[in-house]
Order: C-alpha cells, then structure tokens, then sequence
C-alpha cells in the first residue's frame, strides 16, 4: 500500500503494522442512497398508493372470499371494520359485483343507509332498499329521461330532495356488456361533477 505525502509528489512506503492500525481506525464509506422526493414526477411506473392497494385488497376479498383473498395490509383490515363494520355485503350488492364483472374494480362502501357503488375513487352508483340507482349529469341524464327511469329522492324535514341518480334499466342484470356500457357513462358523468381542487396561492 503507498500513499502520497504531501510534502513531495513521490509515494512513501507505509510498514505493515501501521497499515494495519489505519486500517482498522479509518471510518468506512458511507454507502449512497438515493432519496425521492415527495413530487409526482418521482412515481415510478407501477405505484400504488396505500388506498389503491387496500381497495383492491377488499375487491378481492369480496370476489373470492376470505380463505382465497385474506386482507394482508393493515389499512385495508382498518378500512374493513370502520366502513364495512365487520359485516358482509348485503346479497343485493354480492349480486352487483357479477352484473359488473366487465367494469372492475368495483369497490362498494356503507353509506347513506345503503351502499355506494365505487370505481378508481369515484362513486359511479348507488344502492337503497336494493335498488341500483346511477350517477348523471345533464348530459347523462337524457338517457335515462327517454326510457321513463326514475330519478332518487328521498324526504328531508317534509321536503323532497331530488339527487342526481337515476334508476338502472333492467336489460343490464342480463346482460353484462350493457351493464359495462351504462356503468362507463354513469362514471364518466361523476368525473365531470367532480370539483376541481382550489389553487392555494403561496405568500411572498
């Protein structure tokens, strides 16, 4: 082993024993780690959020049942016991997930009484008193205005309260391409109403 003094550029023998004692008093080389930052160009192909995984957990877990699909993450086994209370499906919305089988995932989710029916984080569809109702906008809701369907409504405080959910034509509960076809329009419609999040403006 030769090192450099650097008092003249020729190397200077260096004896064992004090190579040895270098050796062993030298701090290692700290090992390069690279970092990611919290931005969206730092996403790697492929990535999953926390709720996209547990989603898909308990799409599974609906599909194939408990001893085939067990929930392995912990946000999915928390998402278990607060939305779904620990309880299974009604037979009404196991029924649906079959009716869908072209449009997944379909994630249903305890709400209003009933269910909400959800596809890539947008409530596309909604069960009350077993009954399938689907989202519209004014551009949807022609269709479902031509075939006489019925929109949602329910009474609050002596008043009628009408929502933007019209009810499913029966031809889908046979046929799952139709069911695909309405699903898709009706998803399409809740990703237009969805509201635009609110540029916050940095101080100076």
């Amino acid at each position: 082993m030769r090192r450099f003094n650097s008092a003249s550029p020729k190397p200077v023998d260096i004896p064992g024993q004090v190579k040895s004692n270098l050796a062993a008093t030298s701090p290692r080389p700290k090992q390069y780690r690279p970092t990611m930052s919290c931005g969206h160009s730092s996403r790697r192909r492929g990535y999953r959020t926390p709720r996209q995984t547990a989603d898909n957990e308990l799409s599974q877990y609906h599909q194939y049942g408990r001893k085939k699909a067990p929930l392995r993450s912990a946000f999915a086994r928390r998402l278990w016991r607060t939305v779904y209370n620990g309880s299974p499906m009604s037979e009404y919305v196991e029924f649906l997930t079959e009716v869908f089988e072209q449009f997944v995932p379909i994630h249903p989710r305890r709400m209003f009484g009933g269910y909400g029916l959800f596809h890539k984080g947008l409530m596309f569809g909604l069960v009350a008193d077993d009954v399938l109702y689907f989202k519209a906008d004014e551009t949807a809701s022609t269709y479902f205005e031509e075939r006489g369907l019925d929109q949602f409504q329910y009474q609050k405080r002596g008043k009628t309260i009408k929502m933007s959910y019209y009810m499913a034509p029966e031809e889908i509960f046979d046929d799952p391409e139709e069911a695909k076809v309405w699903a898709a329009r009706s998803y399409e419609a809740a990703a237009r109403s969805k509201k635009p999040l609110k540029k916050v403006k940095k101080k100076r």
